[in-house]
This record gives C-alpha cells, structure tokens and sequence, in this order.
C-alpha cells in the first residue's frame, strides 16, 4: 500500500551555515529552529501578521525586557571591550558609543606612489637650482632614469656639472641643455633635439625663474623682462613646442601671484600667468597643475638666501618643510592628494592662518585684508575680534586729544614695526634719528608705506619715509595725515 503525505511549504528550518552553535545544550532536549520570516510573509501574509501582531503584544506587555545590566563604552575602547567579550567575566551586553572627544586609532590610506617610467624622459626646466636637485633626486628615488635639464647655462657651471655627473653614478641618464626659453625658436630647437637624441618624453617640470626685485614706479623694462620671461613667455614656449601627450606638466608657480609681495611685481605677474595656462591647459583636455609654492624650508632660492627668507616671514608667508614640498608634487604626479582627492588644477601654499596668527602672536599680515582671503583669517581662530586687536595702535588713534598725542602713538607703532622689518628689539630703535639709519632700502620702505597706509590709515609717500628726517618728526606727517585723527585735532595744531 502506498501512502502520500501532503506538506505545506516549510518555513521552520534547522539552523544553515556555519553557526558556531554549541551542542551541550540539546542535552536536555531542547530544540533550535530559525525561521524565515520573509518566506512566511511570501506564502502565507494573514499568518505573518497575526505572528507579527502578538509578538508586538507581547513586547508591549512588558514580557520582553531589555538585556541587563548594559556596559557603555566609547569607540575609542574597542580593543578594550572586545578583551572583555574574550575573557568571559563580563555581565549583560557591551555597548559601544561614539563621542565627539574620542581619538579613534585607524589604519591611514596608503598613499599612491609616483611611479616614473624609466624607459621614459623628464624635461626639468630650470632644473638646476635648488628645488631642482630636491626635484630630480625625488625623481630618481622613485624610478626615473632619464632626465633633461633646461637652463640658460646648461651645464657650465661647476654645480650644474655636479649635479650631471652625482646622478650619472646612479645610473641616470642625465643631460643639460643651455637654452633661454623665453627665446620661442631656441625652445623649439632644444625641445626637438631632447626628443631626438633621448627616449619619449612624458612629462615636463617646469621650475624655472629669475628675480629681478625693485619698486614698480622705478622698475625698468630689463628688470621687468628678466622676472617675467622664465615665467610667462618660457612656460607658453613649453606648452606650444612640447609634446601634447604627456603624463603631467607641472609649472612651479608661486604665491606672490595671488597675494603679492613687496617690490617683486614682474615676479608676480610671470606667476599669475602660470596659474592661468594651467587652467587653459586642463581645459584643453591636457593634465596640468600649478603650485603656488611659497618659502621653501630646507631647499630652494629663499633657503638659499636666508635674508629672503626672513623678508618672507615677516610678511606673513609660512615657510613649507622640504618634506611636505616633495609630497605636494607627488600628488601632483599621481593626480591625487594623500587623502585620495582628484588634484587640482591649481594648489596654493604658504598662507598663514588666523589660528596661528592667535597662537603666536604675530602681527597681522597685509594679506588678510584682502576679502578674499577672509576664509583663511578664519582658519583655526579663536574669535575674530581677538585678531582684529592686534592693531592696537590704531585703535588708539581716535581717542588722541592732541597732534602731539597722536604723534607719540604713531611713533611708537613705527618704532615697533621697524625693529621687527630689521630683526632687532624694539629698544634698539632710535626715534630720534632716520629710518634710513637702520638700512631701509626702498622695498622696505614700500612695506612701510603700504602698512601705515593699511593699519593707521594715513596715505605718505615713500620719499616721505625715505625722508632725512626723525622717526618722530615722520610718525607726526603720519598722524596729521591720518584718517583715524580728527579733523579738529589735526587744524588745532596747525
């Protein structure tokens, strides 16, 4: 005889997969069923939601009590909890709880690597100075073994040779090419010969630059070109002659073309040019990045120059480690930052913050009066107001009953603005004799000029400052001329 039995869809199930689930307790006859509620719902929903509502009841009963006793503990003590789980001696539930305070310890994104080809050529313009041997040692560490330098000299200077033959025992095929690329034929022809005579190029670095500093109104046409045409007219030689499939092309700009810095106009303007072709290059579909570098610490013309170095810095410019020099043109190689961002189009550098200026108590640079870099004057700081207060003197000036009084204020404020200019303590400043006397040339009488007009308010002209005359005697042109005196104070003295 033959029976049949009939059975409705199972939905109770013995546990699947690999539980973990310990056997001791079947010992005293209990059972284990999991059951798959999204079948049940599937196959048979009025049962699913009589399940679902006397579940509920009963939750809503208080038959159904929380877990106890409940440990909390923060991110930061993970490690902590989970040897806690292991050892077995905890009670209830441990619960992990994420505070605004805690330092949470993670493993950092591995950065990407250059990686140079070294079947590949690398054009380093101006390549030879400072930043240009950091650059092709970086190179070299990080495989390249071919590299061309651009310069006016080439290879003439001891130096240059040097650094030729130090990378030639490393097993690089290093060579330099005397060209001016401001010159477009000469460009053309020593980008040719560079193809010719060595493997495909695939990127170009283009560091090149002279300084030429003056005072714009007695800068002179050579002064202007001499800045300027490693700058704007070199780099678009290098863009319209080299080649157009390249893996990068990198242009050391720098961040006096956003903020400026004092007597370097020609410098500026090369720079801004640099900014602008990047964007125009990126557009034209061509990888291309420009670092606004500011001061190099550890390598480079400023490191080389230490009194450009301190000029520099007490403008406000915040010097970069080598290090974290070498790291921003490695992201500009891969095409991304260390945190995995796409790089772009242009980076600037060497900016001081409100929350520095707060911590170590500097005097505001020029720069953060400029609107558009409120963002940065924000950066870090405490309160706003705090950073504002460090122009003391010229809050004091509307409170003054006399010229005299207002002279003294200004005098002071000079005092201490030019003993920082020099790197001297404010008692070693003589008001009573010349600025000329502590050696101000006319760049930095153009800071001068440009400070009292921006702190005090007061509009001299730099014959006025370079003027044979007392500290003191120039501090009172200064506060007769200020807006931050009254009227009446200043006609009453008169």
């Amino acid at each position: 005889m033959m029976m049949m039995i009939c059975c409705a869809p199972l939905l109770i199930t013995s546990s699947a997969g690999n539980t973990g689930l310990e056997m001791a307790p079947f010992i005293k006859h209990i059972s284990f069923h999991s059951v798959n509620v999204i079948g049940m719902q599937r196959v048979n929903m009025p049962r699913a939601a009589r399940l679902f509502h006397n579940t509920m009841l009963f939750f809503r009963q208080s038959n159904c009590q929380p877990v106890s006793p409940i440990q909390a503990m923060g991110f930061d003590e993970v490690e902590s909890g989970f040897r806690l789980l292991q050892s077995g001696k905890h009670m209830g539930k441990i619960v992990f709880k994420a505070g605004s305070s805690q330092m949470i310890q993670c493993i950092p994104r591995k950065v990407r690597e250059a990686q140079f080809d070294p079947n590949a050529t690398y054009i380093l313009s101006g390549g030879l100075g400072g930043l240009g041997q950091s650059l092709s040692t970086f190179m070299v560490s990080h495989g390249a073994k071919n590299l061309a330098f651009i310069s006016r000299s080439g290879a003439a200077k001891p130096e240059a040779q040097s650094i030729i033959d130090t990378l030639a025992s490393q097993g690089v095929h290093a060579r330099a090419y005397a060209c001016d690329i401001g010159d477009s034929i000469k460009t053309q022809e020593t980008l040719a010969t560079i193809q010719a005579e060595m493997p495909k190029v695939r990127g170009i670095i283009q560091a090149a630059m002279s300084l030429a500093d003056s005072a714009f109104a007695n800068m002179t046409h050579a002064q202007w070109n001499l800045s300027v045409n490693p700058k704007a007219p070199g780099t678009w030689n290098l863009h319209q002659h080299g080649p157009k499939d390249l893996d990068f092309f990198i242009m050391l700009s720098s961040s006096s073309g956003i903020a400026g810095t004092r007597g370097q106009g020609n410098y500026a303007a090369g720079n801004t040019f640099q900014d602008a072709l990047a964007h125009y290059r990126r557009a034209q579909g061509m990888y291309t990045v420009a670092v606004d570098v500011g001061p190099v610490s550890g390598a480079g013309h400023a490191f080389e120059h230490p009194e450009i170095l301190e000029s520099l810095s007490a403008q406000g410019y915040v010097p970069l480690l080598e290090s974290e020099f070498l790291a921003l043109i490695q992201a500009a190689v891969t095409g991304e930052t260390a945190s995995g961002i796409t790089m772009p189009t242009q980076l600037v550098t060497g900016f001081i913050t409100g929350g520095i200026l707060q911590s170590e108590g500097r005097e505001m640079p020029f720069y953060l009066d400029d609107p558009k870099f409120h963002h940065v004057r924000l950066v870090d700081a405490r309160s706003h107001d705090s950073i504002d207060a460090n122009n003391s003197f010229g809050s004091q000036l509307p409170s003054a009953q006399n010229l005299t009084e207002a002279a003294e204020i200004v005098t002071a404020a000079l005092a201490q603005k030019l003993a920082k200019l020099m790197m001297v303590s404010d008692e070693d400043i003589d008001t009573g004799k010349p600025i000329s006397t502590y050696g101000v040339d006319s760049l930095t009488a153009v800071e001068i000029r440009a400070w009292t007009f921006r702190e005090l308010q007061s509009d001299v002209s730099i014959f006025d400052v370079m003027s044979n005359v007392p500290i003191s005697n120039l501090a009172r042109t200064i506060a007769s001329k200020s807006k931050l005196v009254s009227v009446e104070v200043v006609a009453a003295d008169m």
